[in-house]
């Protein structure tokens, strides 16, 4: 399934979209960090109040934007956009299969304990 230079690709982007987010964060917090002193020593004060709290759905929006629509835009470019959705539904079919796996396991040792107890309790209650 893993295509070792596709694979180097994918992460390159998913490298490049993580660092993108970093900066548009960082940007953000820098922007409130300087904003602060501004505001407590009445620069820009009546701005700062009327725009407190526009920042947070804009950079959400960025965030949004730069992790779906920029972030298939390189993979389509790259031409791994249909091996990115194959090895995710790969890996998705693998994850749920190991927790079924997992989970009929866990069932059948709890199944056998139960039954050895019940036996347990057979055996004192008939006791001969």
């Amino acid at each position: 399934m893993e295509d070792p230079p596709k694979e180097n690709v994918l992460e390159t982007i998913k490298l490049n979209m993580w660092s993108r987010n970093l900066k548009i964060f960082s940007a953000f917090t820098i922007y409130h960090l300087v904003k602060i002193p501004l505001w407590h020593y009445g620069y820009g004060a009546f701005f700062f109040h009327r725009t407190r709290f526009l920042t947070i759905p804009i950079v959400g929006a960025a965030l949004f934007y730069s992790s779906t629509s920029m972030y298939v835009r390189e993979l389509t470019s790259a031409r791994v956009f249909s091996y990115h959705l194959k090895r995710a539904r790969y890996d998705m079919h693998k994850t749920k299969t190991k927790k079924l796996f997992t989970v009929r396991a866990t069932y059948f040792t709890e199944v056998e304990k139960e039954s050895e107890s019940s036996t347990n309790i057979n055996t004192l209650i008939n006791f001969k």
